[in-house]
């Protein structure tokens, strides 16, 4: 008998720029295939190679089928009911004994959706926990862009081909956000020049028309020399700043003290090339600047987002067609109803530092941790310290569909089911489109939904009713777009589409109105350094930054990234380095090295990167724990903002290791 087939018109559930329209063919009761929706306007019908990889992950051997508890140094299959009931039974006698803050519920955005928050819903009832905050993504930055304009908006993707110059700064859409270059590539052909600064040679950086590769660390120093060079040369608006901005004579007296001359010595670029970087920027109007994560994660991370937002402020940039400071839009996702109800004064621990403060903590101390869409022992810094604050506590209970890093520390295991098992709606960070996600499969055999997961725990622990666990996942959606229905939005009307929101901006701030308290784009004032960063020493003379491979995403399917590489799956990692500094030292590709800074050491073998700057070393982040996770020897300081990760502060050196030689040469990797 022939199965029926179907399409299901879905999102991407990655933490990704992208937020990718899905139609998922279904046949019979099992998914097919992944393809992109012809007709979305921003993402038009292709997909990066994540897609497949999360297909692939679904129908994985290694995929969880069954709750798992851990049993002397291995691990037996109990039921539903009996896990729950003990993870109920952990935390309620935590908080008897203890007090409710004696609980940590450790999250992040390792699955995307909005019906996942409702874990929020749920702590919120239950009482003031402990909670990780800050970001290790972006937190700098948003906190940056808050301050400066009030709120955190970016012009729509298609606004671009307005752009007579692109700067992209720090990111690499080649690799990262594969949609974005399509709208870069109509801006080119219009005429538009485009710009990358990155340390890296990227596949982004190879394609532009100009590339500066400045070291790790010193963006605020660059940015500021930039806005000298501008106002040096006459090139500033002044009827934009006399209107519409706040604070320009600080901050013409902050750019005072960073010439391009002096910006020389902490970038490593001639101070010839910034100014003539600056002033293509300014002669080029509109020009629109396009901001990465990596810059902000600094100690001056914050201060560096600003001091681009405000680059483009002096040359009248903000507010117009084709220019702004692109970094994070979150209209779409701020117009939804919230579900987490009333917030809990809960106890926070900044994420970046979360390995050295939770054994610290106490009245009362952690005693049982809930993960869930989160891999914490892998993604945070300081890795040995963070395996240790898990290990301390008495009980901890992981939601998760692979037994990653954190789910191997566990006493109890949940298997959740994927996107294609769940209906839900999907928001980004980069468009202004939603998705009603469709449900395209029923779950796995013993899988359950974080939703159903936490329901049930409400229902345990007496709280059912104030969390609404009978409600069903259409029910939660329907609350949560309630407020669309003023753009005349309904939910019925969007199942099985992926809609532009229609109040979002092309143009953000272009009524020349911002949220701030004065009305005005605030612009960075006195109290800022470069040197907010400890310049490299004879100890350690590089510096590690450890971005996102093309083909991976944080430590989701990083086995293909060491396949690309020409790795084994659980093998050491590859460090890039510069290739003239490789052949210096002579080191030949796959020669065998250590990585070392002042919190770890980790084998390697070397791959030469021509453009690389020299004093970069480059390792992809998302490796396995006591295997190949750069994590090991990132620090776990914070951004000055924001309470954001400082990851690339991260002083290091190379050491002879004793390593086989590699049997071949490592194969071109198209992310480089």
């Amino acid at each position: 008998m022939t199965k029926s087939k179907r399409l299901v018109h879905t999102a991407c559930p990655l933490n990704c720029w992208d937020g990718c329209a899905w139609l998922v063919e279904v046949v019979g009761r099992e998914v097919r295939a992944v393809r992109g929706v012809p007709d979305h306007e921003i993402t038009r019908g292709f997909l990066c190679p994540k897609a497949q990889y999360y297909l692939d992950r679904h129908r994985s051997p290694r995929r969880l089928r069954t709750p798992l508890r851990r049993s002397g140094s291995g691990w037996r299959e109990v039921s539903w009911n009996a896990a729950l009931d003990e993870l109920a039974d952990r935390i309620g006698k935590a908080r008897q004994t203890a007090g409710t803050e004696s609980i940590l519920s450790y999250w992040d955005a390792g699955s995307l959706g909005l019906l996942k928050g409702l874990d929020r819903r749920f702590w919120n009832l239950f009482g003031p926990i402990t909670v990780p905050t800050g970001s290790l993504c972006w937190s700098a930055g948003l906190t940056a862009q808050e301050a400066d304009f009030g709120g955190n908006l970016a012009h729509d993707p298609t606004d671009h081909a307005n752009s007579r110059f692109l700067l992209l700064w720090g990111r690499n859409p080649l690799d990262t956000n594969v949609h974005l270059w399509p709208f870069v590539q109509q801006a080119r052909e219009g005429g538009a020049r485009v710009a990358v600064i990155d340390p890296v040679a990227t596949r982004t950086a190879t394609e532009a028309d100009l590339h500066l590769a400045p070291r790790p660390g010193s963006d605020l120093a660059l940015a500021l020399a930039m806005g000298h060079a501008v106002i040096e040369a006459g090139m500033v608006d002044e009827e934009f700043l006399g209107s519409r901005a706040r604070g320009f004579d600080d901050y013409r007296r902050l750019c005072d003290r960073f010439t391009p001359e002096r910006a020389e010595e902490f970038t490593g670029l001639r101070a010839a090339v910034i100014r003539e970087m600056a002033r293509e920027y300014a002669r080029h109007s509109p020009a629109a600047i396009l901001l990465g994560y990596g810059l902000q994660r600094h100690p001056a991370g914050g201060a560096t987002v600003r001091a681009i937002d405000a680059l483009a402020a002096i040359t009248g940039n903000i507010g117009v067609p084709g220019g702004g400071v692109a970094y994070a839009n979150l209209f779409v996702a701020s117009t939804f109803a919230d579900l987490g109800g009333r917030p809990a004064p809960h106890r926070g621990v900044p994420r970046a530092k979360l390995g050295r403060m939770l054994p610290e903590l106490d009245q009362p101390r952690v005693s049982v941790g809930v993960v869930a869409r989160a891999n914490p022992v892998a993604q945070l810094p300081r890795t040995s310290l963070v395996v240790e604050a898990f290990l301390s506590l008495d009980f901890l209970a992981v939601i998760d569909f692979e037994l990653t890093d954190t789910a191997e520390l566990a006493d109890l295991v949940l298997p959740a089911s994927t996107s294609f098992e769940e209906e839900d709606v999907y928001a980004c960070s980069w468009h202004n489109y939603l998705t009603y996600g469709e449900q395209a499969v029923e779950p796995a055999p013993e899988c359950r939904s974080d939703l159903q997961i936490y329901a049930d725990l409400a229902d345990r622990l007496g709280l059912g009713d104030s969390f609404g666990s009978k409600r069903s996942p259409r029910e939660w959606i329907e609350e949560a777009l309630r407020p669309l229905a003023a753009w005349g939005l309904k939910p019925e009307d969007l199942r099985g589409r992926s809609v532009r929101h229609p109040a979002a901006p092309l143009v953000p701030w272009q009524d020349g109105r911002f949220l701030t308290a004065s009305g005005r784009m605030e612009l960075i004032g006195p109290g800022y350094s470069p040197l907010s960063h400890r310049p490299p020493d004879g100890r350690y003379p590089f510096r590690l930054i450890t971005p996102q491979h093309r083909l991976s995403i944080h430590s989701q399917s990083y086995d293909r990234v060491q396949a690309a590489l020409g790795q084994p799956a659980e093998g050491v990692p590859v460090v890039m380095i510069n290739d003239r500094l490789a052949r210096e030292l002579r080191l030949r590709a796959g020669s065998g090295i250590s990585v070392v800074s002042p919190w770890g050491r980790l084998a390697c073998r070397v791959k030469p990167m021509r453009g690389l700057n020299p004093d970069t070393l480059v390792i992809y982040s998302g490796g396995r724990v006591g295997r190949n996770g750069a994590n090991v020897l990132t620090p776990d300081r914070l951004t000055d903002i924001g309470l954001g990760a400082a990851f690339y502060d991260c002083p290091c050196r190379l050491e002879a290791e004793n390593l086989v030689a590699a049997p071949h040469r490592l194969p071109g990797d198209p992310s480089c």
